[in-house]
C-alpha cells in the first residue's frame, strides 16, 4: 500500500512541477527601467584631413619569394609586399616579413576624402595553400582615418587586390553610464 501512495506522491510532485513551468514560461513579464543609460555619440562624421598620414600594412602570413616573379631593374630581390597608389610605389618590401609584423610608411600626403591604393603581397607557399589576410590602415596624429583587410582565396593565390578607403576620423561611442531619467 505504501508503494501506491509513494507512487501517487512522486507523480502528484512530477506534474505539478511541469504545470508550474507551463504557467512560468508562458506568463508574459513587462520590464520597466528606471534609469536610462546615456550615451554620447559624435552627431556629424569626422572631416577628411589635408596632410600627412601613416599608412600601416599587417600580413597575417609570413611573406615569401614569388618563384614567378622578375626582380625590379638594379634589383636583386622580387617584392614581397607592394603598396601603390595612381602607379606610384609607396612601399615596396623586398625582406621577408613574418605574420603579424606591421609595415609603417609615414609622412604620406592624401589630399581628397578617400583614398585607392593597389596592395600585392607573395605568402610563403605554405600559407598560400589557404586564405591570407591583410590589413591596410591609415592614421594621423594617432586618429584612425581609414581601415581595410584583403583575403586571398587561398589554393596557391597571391593577394593582389585593390583598396579604397573613406579618411575619415572614426569617432566611437562613448557609454556614460546610468543617467537619471528626466520627466
Amino acid at each position: 500500500m505504501t508503494r501506491f501512495v509513494l507512487a501517487g506522491i512522486v507523480s502528484m510532485i512530477l506534474l505539478g512541477s511541469v504545470g508550474l513551468c507551463q504557467v512560468a514560461l508562458t506568463r508574459v513579464l513587462e520590464v520597466r527601467f528606471t534609469r536610462g543609460v546615456g550615451q554620447h555619440q559624435h552627431q556629424e562624421q569626422g572631416h577628411a584631413r589635408a596632410g600627412p598620414y601613416d599608412l600601416v600594412v599587417t600580413p597575417a602570413f609570413d611573406t615569401g619569394v614569388d618563384p614567378f616573379s622578375l626582380a625590379d631593374v638594379g634589383q636583386t630581390e622580387s617584392v614581397r609586399i607592394r603598396v601603390a597608389r595612381a602607379g606610384k610605389s609607396l612601399l615596396a618590401w623586398r625582406d621577408d616579413v613574418k605574420a603579424g609584423e606591421q609595415l609603417r610608411v609615414e609622412d604620406v600626403l592624401f589630399g581628397e576624402d578617400h583614398v585607392e591604393l593597389y596592395v600585392e603581397a607573395v605568402p610563403t607557399a605554405e600559407a598560400a595553400a589557404r586564405p591570407c589576410a591583410l590589413r591596410v590602415q591609415m592614421y594621423q596624429d594617432d586618429v584612425l582615418y581609414g581601415e581595410q583587410t584583403v583575403w586571398t582565396e587561398g589554393g596557391g593565390a597571391l593577394l593582389a587586390q585593390r583598396v579604397v578607403m573613406p579618411l575619415y576620423a572614426r569617432y566611437m561611442v562613448l557609454d556614460r553610464g546610468p543617467v537619471e531619467d528626466k520627466q
